[in-house]
Parts: structure tokens; sequence; C-alpha cells
């Protein structure tokens, strides 16, 4: 009995050191920031999602921009659309309903026209939209796998009415 007890103390000591060390590395990015410039920074969360390398939930430095945000998640993947990035601003006042931005990064890195970035602020929601190409080869994915099952029943068919 104690040495099940031991053992199962053992394993909560394991698994509890894991998720600590899991929940520190998702804060590790925004002290990085501070000690990049070596001041203490301000910051404010905002949700990344979509075709980003690690979407998730940021603490943003004060004064980034939208390609900064992206960049903090991992910058874009292959997928991403970068014509339609868009921002989704909960209200600011009342009577105000939520606002959505879309802005087009590619015209922003051909042009180098920062006007085109939206500051970002908190509680926004950034969403990289895929590419239509990602939506077609995600569908040839499931019709691959519903074509490869219909010929393992049509196989097995076949040699049980041998």
């Amino acid at each position: 009995m104690k040495a099940k007890t031991t053992v199962i103390l053992a394993m909560l000591f394991i698994f509890s050191a894991d998720l600590a060390a899991q929940i520190n590395s998702g804060f590790e990015t925004t002290a990085s920031a501070g000690m990049r410039t070596g001041k203490t920074t301000l910051n404010f969360p905002v949700k990344v999602w979509g075709e980003v390398t690690r979407p998730g939930i940021y603490d943003i430095p004060i004064g980034y921009d939208l390609l900064a945000v992206i960049s903090y998640a991992g910058g874009p993947t292959a997928m991403a659309k970068l014509t339609s990035v868009r921002v989704i601003r909960q209200k600011v006042q009342e009577g105000e309903g939520d606002l959505m931005y879309v802005i087009d990064l590619e015209r922003y890195l051909e042009t180098g026209d920062k006007s085109l970035l939206p500051e970002v602020r908190p509680g926004d929601t950034v969403i990289v939209t895929p590419r239509f190409m990602k939506s077609v080869t995600q569908t040839m994915g499931y019709v691959q796998s519903i074509l490869s099952i219909v010929n393992i029943l049509v196989l097995m068919q076949y040699y049980a009415n041998r």
C-alpha cells in the first residue's frame, strides 16, 4: 500500500512539473521582448488564429503592429492567404458593435506603406485565412480516404464471392 502511494505521488510530481514547464514556456516569448530592449514592457493579450505556425493567445508589448503580432505567432504558414488577414476588434464604446478589418499584408510587403497596418489593441483577434488551395487539398484528402475504404470493401466483396 505504501509503495502504491509513493508511486502515485511520484507520478503526480512528474506530471505537475511537466505541466508547469508547458505553462511557463507559453510566457517565454513575452519576457524575451522585454529582454531584447532592456526595458520593462507593458503587455496585452491578443488572439492569433488560422494559418500561423503557432496559433494561440499572446501577450504582446504595446506598440506592436499587425506584422509583429503575426511574427510573434511564428509567422504565416505556406498556406496563408496574406491578402485577407482579418483583425476583429471588440466594441470599444457602448452601443458600438464589433469591428472587423481586412488587411492586405502582401500589399504592405510590396509597398512598405505603414498606413496599411492597423494598430493592434488589447483583446483583438487576428485571423490569417487559408488559401483556396488548402480547402481543395483537404477535400481531396477526404475523397482519397473514402475511396480507399470503398476499394477495400469492394475487394472484400470480390474475394468473399469467389
